[in-house]
């Protein structure tokens, strides 16, 4: 159970990075800034230390 609970959040993280790109290249700067504050959340709960590093850069680009 707890893989494909791993699984899921992993699958949520990716779609916070894509929808926060595609959002951020249409403008929309503070929905963009809130999927990668979520895909932060999510790659701190995993302890996935590389997505951390690129979700908080995409963060700073925007504040």
């Amino acid at each position: 159970m707890i893989q494909l609970e791993t699984m899921d959040i992993k699958k949520e993280m990716i779609a916070c990075l894509e929808l926060g790109n595609m959002h951020g290249e249409q403008g929309d700067e503070d929905t963009a800034l809130d999927y990668y504050v979520k895909g932060l959340q999510l790659s701190r709960e995993l302890n996935d230390s590389s997505r951390t590093k690129q979700f908080s850069n995409l963060i700073l680009t925007y504040i």
